[in-house]
């Protein structure tokens, strides 16, 4: 998938009545930066720049991750659990897809996602990003798995490392 992907940003002609993003690019990876393969759920890899630790993806009753960047600027993560066990995934996103949704912040407050960043495969929606213009950013990325886009990932980030979030978010691929 990955070397496929068609970033497209359609905020402003697909989804009106929302905020574009302030960079519409995607930022450069670094060059002296190493990407490390990692497993992400059950049939997908995700990238990560060697400035990132944490055990990615783990658990004995289903899979749960996290991963965060040495200097604690970004954190992602996904844990969709239930009594029975944890998920890859977590609610199945509305049809049609909503201009913003809610979420919960990395201080378990409730926040208001109303920026969208949608990628394409082709002409196929395969991944939705939600998030927030506010210093400390949260967001929440939806993934196609079959005909549905389900949660996939929470990620809590500075502002200012946003291209950094798109590039290892572009990073996942099918396996």
């Amino acid at each position: 998938m990955k070397g496929f992907y068609i970033f497209i940003i359609l905020l402003s002609l697909f989804i009106s009545g929302c905020k574009k993003a302030d960079d519409d690019s995607i930022g450069e990876i670094p060059k002296d930066s190493v990407w490390i393969t990692e497993s992400f759920k059950s049939n997908y890899t995700i990238q990560f720049p060697d400035s990132y630790e944490g055990i990615g993806m783990y658990g004995f009753e289903g899979n749960m991750f996290t991963k965060n960047r040495i200097d604690e600027k970004v954190l992602f993560s996904y844990q969709y659990c239930h009594s029975l066990g944890c998920e890859n995934f977590g609610d199945t996103l509305e049809s049609p897809i909503p201009n913003s949704i809610i979420a919960i912040d990395a201080n378990e407050n409730e926040v208001f996602l109303d920026l969208v960043k949608l990628i394409f495969e082709e002409s196929d929606t395969v991944g939705i990003l939600y998030y927030n213009d506010e210093e400390q950013s949260t967001g929440k990325y939806f993934m196609k798995e079959g005909d549905e886009l389900l949660e996939g990932l929470s990620v809590y980030f500075t502002k200012s490392e946003f291209s950094e979030v798109e590039e290892i978010i572009l990073s996942i691929n099918e396996i």
